[in-house]
């Protein structure tokens, strides 16, 4: 199972979003792979801009096994967290958060974000990067620098 992060979720739902992305989602959607938590929910729905968008996300997420968050969790990031701090990284708490529920319920967290490369250093997670292929799509869109 891939619990996505939010970093994922935006680009993949973008109308013009990068293909490969999109697709993946799509092909892990449809063989029901996919998981969510209630702090990309909130994330996701705090950045919709109209209405439109708020209904368009509450419909994808609608059909997207939501994992549970509970008090022991919370208790499991602060201290994930706290490891992360005395060793000299800040990272923001909701991605320690998304990352430990993973962990918990046994999920890889597919990602663009570098905070969960080093959230990974402390807390034992599966995770998917797809940075790589969202720094290819961004190259494909900047026309090359004219030479004169």
């Amino acid at each position: 199972m891939y619990l996505i992060d939010t970093s994922i979720w935006i680009p993949a739902l973008w109308k013009k979003g990068p293909q490969i992305i999109k697709d993946e989602v799509i092909q892990w959607l449809s063989e029901d792979l996919v998981s969510t938590n209630g702090m990309v929910k909130f994330e996701l729905i705090s950045g919709c801009k109209t209405e439109q968008e708020l209904k368009y996300i509450t419909e994808v997420l609608g059909g997207v096994k939501c994992l549970p968050i509970e008090q022991k969790h919370f208790e499991k990031a602060a201290m994930w967290n706290n490891k992360l701090l005395r060793q000299g990284m800040t990272v923001p708490v909701g991605d320690v958060l998304i990352a430990t529920t993973a962990m918990l319920f046994n999920q890889t967290v597919v990602h663009i974000d570098a905070h969960f490369e080093m959230i990974a250093k402390v807390v034992p997670i599966k995770l998917i990067s797809r940075i790589d292929a969202m720094k290819a799509w961004k190259a494909e869109l900047t026309p090359p620098d004219s030479e004169k």
